[in-house]
């Protein structure tokens, strides 16, 4: 009988037949598929008697390995993973977990193949050609990567600015800046309402000095956003490094107004007061940082910093 369309009254029947016959092997693993295909509870528990009883199991192994990745245990779904590599092949979402667990993992040359086999299956899939340019990337592969984003670049229909921001950082990450400039205004022009391509640009901006130009794309961000934290502290760490603190601490400010949540700007005060050598200013702002962020790494080793040039002493 074809069950494939009434899955909840399948997993009750091979219920009763567990119930009858606890470790009898068809009736686990159809009660695994069903418990599976309808989210349920009972799928890990069910899946790990199969593979208690059969550790070669292929469907069990890729059932235990999308369970794991859905517990966010990437360890265990890698090692289930590759157990069922011999039907996983063309199952593109677990391809897609699998990889992404990998470079989770930081293991991205071992994500490579995996994506190359997604996007073997589905040529026209942008999501697969993407996340094989980025595990390219990671894997400092920079010529592959920019080479497989190359048909999303170079299609006549517009690529989501997505794919322009991650051209931008395989373009920095070769050396070539005007090229990752290029590709950072692109996004900027496909999706001017989201802040993620200001800061993007504003960082390259920083990493070499040049501050200018930086704040002028920012200055059009906050025409596009007015009331985005994120990109004022980015400003006013801008302003900071070309010494125009009054217009920083302006920034600063109007962050911590729009979102008093967020724990950078008291950050950038104390490391703005640092720089122009008010050390008492700078202590008090990151002592009161980390009052409120205890955990706050950063302030704690802008403390230390300001500790050693008040003369502290080893120990």
């Amino acid at each position: 009988e074809d069950r494939s369309d009434k899955p909840a009254e399948a997993f009750v029947a091979f219920q009763k037949a567990l119930a009858l016959s606890p470790n009898y092997l068809p009736a686990l693993e159809g009660a695994a598929q069903e418990a599976y295909r309808l989210r349920r509870p009972e799928a890990s528990e069910l899946v790990h008697r199969i593979l208690t009883a059969e550790p070669g199991n292929l469907t069990a192994n890729a059932m235990a390995g999308v369970i794991a990745y859905q517990a966010n245990n990437c360890h265990a779904a890698v090692e289930r993973f590759a157990k069922a590599w011999p039907i996983l092949t063309s199952q593109a979402t677990a391809l897609t977990q699998y990889g992404s667990c990998l470079l989770q993992l930081g293991e991205a040359d071992e994500a490579i193949p995996i994506f190359e086999t997604a996007l073997k299956n589905k040529p026209g899939d942008i999501h697969a050609r993407q996340n094989l340019s980025l595990s390219q990337f990671r894997a400092k592969r920079y010529g592959d990567a920019l080479d497989t984003l190359r048909p999303l670049l170079d299609a006549k229909q517009q690529p989501d600015a997505d794919v322009f921001d991650m051209a931008s950082a395989i373009a920095e990450a070769q050396g070539d800046t005007p090229k990752s400039v290029e590709y950072l205004r692109s996004a900027i022009l496909a999706e001017p309402r989201n802040p993620k391509y200001y800061l993007d640009f504003a960082s390259l901006c920083f990493d070499h000095s040049s501050f200018d130009v930086g704040v002028h794309m920012l200055d059009a961000g906050l025409t596009q956003l007015p009331d985005q934290a994120s990109l004022y502290i980015a400003r006013g760490v801008l302003y900071v490094q070309e010494a125009r603190y009054e217009e920083a601490q302006a920034d600063f400010d109007k962050a911590e107004s729009l979102d008093r949540h967020q724990s950078f700007s008291p950050f950038a005060k104390g490391l703005m007061r640092y720089q122009q050598s008010d050390l008492d200013g700078a202590l008090a702002t990151v002592r009161k940082q980390l009052a409120l962020q205890p955990s706050d790494g950063s302030a704690h080793l802008l403390l230390a910093e300001i500790l050693i040039r008040r003369g502290a002493e080893p120990g």
